[in-house]
């Protein structure tokens, strides 16, 4: 488990196929986003409402209409280029 601020966040999911990394990086991404858990969930069908903050959710496909999701490519590139903060 991850600590980082008090400030609290949406929980963003990062989504991609199988094998692309995800598990790996999100340590990193999590904390560069200032979120404070990462859930693996390949298949995040119904998040419990404690994990609607401050989570960082790999998946294979993000949950219909969800907001604050981007691709494990976007977020890695986020990751080496952009200044470390909340993404949305």
């Amino acid at each position: 488990m991850l600590t980082t601020s008090n400030t609290t966040h949406q929980s963003v999911f990062i989504f991609g196929p199988q094998g692309s990394s995800k598990t790996l990086h999100a340590p990193a991404i999590a904390k560069h986003f200032g979120l404070k858990t990462v859930l693996d969930e390949d298949f995040p069908q119904k998040i419990e409402e404690e994990m609607r903050t401050d989570h960082l959710i790999t998946c294979i496909e993000p949950p219909a209409r969800c907001r604050h999701a981007m691709h494990i490519d976007e977020a890695l590139q986020r990751l080496r280029q952009t200044p470390a903060g909340y993404p949305y």
